[in-house]
């Protein structure tokens, strides 16, 4: 059984618009609480927020800037969720391992059991020739499983 919203007016697009046009109308950064904004992740602050809220934890997860200027994959945000112990340096090494670049990175952890949903792209089979102890596996509470 599927449950409809009562307004079309209810989906997300139209309160993002919503607030959007009125943080343009209102010059004034007064005028709109903290409530009425909605992230846009262009920056690492929206990113450890929505951390926060999940409850995620800290020494398994981290915002990086690695891709702030697009140059270590042009279709992921500027800012990506990582594992912790994996360094910028590894992530870029990791990243030319994937098809177009994109390596896998954080979207959603449950904030319970703690597993974690992560995107990107399989391993491209030319570029990868043995295992590499800078990748590797990571692992970190019971469930939670990241593969490089």
């Amino acid at each position: 059984m599927y449950s409809s919203p009562s307004s079309v007016f209810h989906l997300f697009a139209f309160d993002y618009a919503r607030v959007v046009h009125k943080t343009k109308d209102t010059h004034s950064s007064s005028s709109s609480s903290s409530q009425d904004v909605i992230p846009t992740y262009f920056n690492p602050r929206d990113w450890q927020k929505e951390l926060d809220r999940l409850g995620v934890n800290q020494k398994q997860w981290r915002v990086t800037e690695a891709n702030q200027h697009f140059l270590l994959c042009d279709s992921l945000p500027p800012y990506i969720v990582v594992p912790y112990n994996i360094s910028d340096d590894t992530l870029e090494y990791a990243a030319g391992l994937h098809f177009k670049n994109r390596l896998p990175v954080w979207c959603w952890s449950h904030s319970v059991i703690g597993v974690s949903l992560t995107r990107g792209s399989l391993p491209d089979e030319d570029r990868l020739e043995a295992p590499d102890p800078r990748l590797g596996e990571y692992t970190g509470q019971e469930g939670t499983h990241y593969t490089v």
